[in-house]
């Protein structure tokens, strides 16, 4: 093989290698989009539930409340 030959080669598998290394990287970046979508649906529903938790906490917080404030009304009275 010539020198031309060698070099020839040498560039084509560098393109080729390229083109590759493009292509891997756009699937690697749809699977990244992809994980972001459901890691934020993810993040929505627990904020949701967390939410939810911390109203029906606070909810039952208030009717203990009222609660022994009249048991306290009922026993001075």
């Amino acid at each position: 093989m010539t020198n031309f030959s060698n070099c020839f080669l040498i560039i084509m598998a560098i393109l080729y290698r390229q083109k590759l290394l493009k292509q891997m990287n756009k699937e690697l970046s749809l699977k990244i989009d992809e994980k972001t979508k459901e890691l934020l649906l993810i993040n929505n529903e627990l904020e949701d539930r967390i939410k939810d938790a911390v109203e029906e906490n606070q909810k039952k917080d208030r009717i203990m409340s009222q609660q022994s404030k009249m048991e306290t009304t009922t026993i001075f009275n």
